[in-house]
């Protein structure tokens, strides 16, 4: 029984892993984007966030509509993807690079 649910972990975190990486990439990717570039508001971050949070209330109300969602793909889509893409944070990277 302990060994199934240390398996069952494994696996979770292995979900994660690979939103998360694919969710920060995306970040990475659309932060590429040359908007706002040059006033000292971050717009590039400030609008990835907002898409993010956007998209993990999507995800959440989608899971709490539908009877039965597959727990491992809410998991993989907002604590991985959706984290990944919030939360990898360029702002120190940019101020020291300026």
């Amino acid at each position: 029984m302990q060994n199934m649910r240390s398996d069952v972990k494994m696996l979770n975190c292995i979900i994660v892993g690979i939103g998360g990486a694919a969710g920060a990439v995306l970040r990475y990717l659309i932060g590429l984007v040359p908007i706002g570039k040059g006033g000292s508001f971050p717009v590039s971050t400030f609008l990835i966030n907002i898409a993010g949070a956007l998209a993990i209330g999507i995800i959440a109300a989608l899971a709490l509509r539908h009877d039965s969602p597959d727990p491992k793909l809410v998991l993989f889509l907002q604590t991985g993807i959706c984290g990944g893409f919030t939360t990898f944070h360029p702002l120190p990277w940019r101020q020291a690079a300026s």
